[in-house]
C-alpha cells in the first residue's frame, strides 16, 4: 500500500501527467513490462468504425510471463460508466471501482481504508488498464470471419512503420470456442517482436494472445471468461469500503511533510 501512496503522490505533484485508460500512453514498452508493447500498437478496430464494445461486459483474464516477472490476473465488470476491476498478483488483491463520482482504490489484502481518486487520475494507477487495453483494441463483433480480421490487421499494417507482416495460423478451440490464429510480426529495437492473437470467430472477440519479445520473454494472456452484453447485478458496483474511503487530496495533504 505504501508504494500506492507514494504513487498518488508523484501523480498529484505534477511529475506523472496520467493517461485516460485504452488511449495513447496506457502501454508500458516491452523491455520495462515483460513482453508488453509500445504506443504504437494501437486499437485496430478502427479499420471497422461501426464495430464498438456494448456499453456492458464482464470478462476474466490471466497472464503469466515466461521470465516470471509478472503473473496474475482481472475480472472485469463494466456498465453504462461504471467498471470494476478486480486486479491480482503476487502482492494480492487490489480492487479498483470507478464510478461518476471517480475512482476507488481498495487494497483487500491490507488494513489501510480505501482512496478515492478523481476520474482523470484513477486511470493512471489502475495497474488493469494496459491489460485491459487489449481486449477493447482487439474486439470485431459478431459474424466476423477470421479472414476479414486478417485483411483488417493487414491494413493497418501497411501504415504501422514496426509492422513487418501478418499472417493466418489455423483454427483451433480454446475454452469450448472456435478459434482463429492470427500472427504479427513487428520490428521493435534492434529485434523482432511476435504477437500471436486468437479470436472467437463467432463473436469476434480476443481469447488468447501470447507475445514474444526480442529477448525471447513470452507473456501470455488468456480470457477464461467473456460475457457480452449481459446483465451485472447492481452488487457488483457496491463495495462497502468505497462509501467511506478517503479523498486523496485529504490524503496527499498529509503526506506533503513525507513526500518533500
Amino acid at each position: 500500500m505504501i508504494v500506492l501512496l507514494i504513487s498518488a503522490a508523484v501523480i498529484l505533484s505534477g511529475c506523472l501527467i496520467p493517461s485516460p485508460p485504452g488511449g495513447e500512453g496506457d502501454a508500458s514498452s516491452s523491455s520495462d513490462k515483460g513482453g508488453w508493447l509500445s504506443d504504437t500498437e494501437e486499437s485496430e478496430t478502427g479499420d471497422n468504425a461501426d464495430v464498438e464494445l456494448p456499453s456492458r461486459y464482464h470478462y476474466v483474464m490471466k497472464f503469466s510471463s515466461s521470465d516470471e516477472s509478472d503473473a496474475g490476473g482481472m475480472e472485469v465488470w463494466v456498465e453504462d460508466g461504471y467498471e470494476r476491476v478486480d486486479f491480482e498478483d503476487d502482492d494480492g488483491e487490489v480492487i479498483f471501482l470507478t464510478t461518476p463520482e471517480g475512482t476507488c482504490l481498495y487494497d483487500s489484502s491490507s488494513d489501510e481504508p480505501a482512496m478515492m481518486f478523481p476520474s482523470e487520475l484513477g486511470g493512471a494507477m489502475n495497474p488493469a488498464a494496459a491489460w485491459g487495453m487489449w481486449f477493447g483494441s482487439y474486439y470485431y463483433g459478431e459474424e466476423t470471419t477470421g479472414e476479414e480480421m486478417v485483411t483488417a490487421m493487414r491494413d493497418f499494417c501497411k501504415y504501422n512503420p514496426t509492422c513487418d507482416s501478418v499472417d493466418l495460423l489455423g483454427y483451433e478451440t480454446i475454452a469450448g470456442h472456435k478459434c482463429v490464429g492470427i500472427k504479427k510480426v513487428y520490428t521493435e529495437g534492434v529485434g523482432t517482436a511476435t504477437i500471436e492473437m486468437w479470436f472467437a470467430t463467432e463473436y469476434g472477440y480476443l481469447m488468447k494472445l501470447e507475445i514474444r519479445d526480442e529477448d525471447a520473454t513470452v507473456t501470455t494472456m488468456e480470457f477464461t471468461e467473456v460475457d457480452i452484453d449481459k446483465d451485472i447485478p447492481d452488487s457488483v458496483f457496491s463495495i462497502p469500503e468505497c462509501e467511506n474511503a478517503q479523498s486523496i487530496e485529504e490524503m496527499f495533504g498529509d503526506m506533503q511533510g513525507f513526500v518533500d
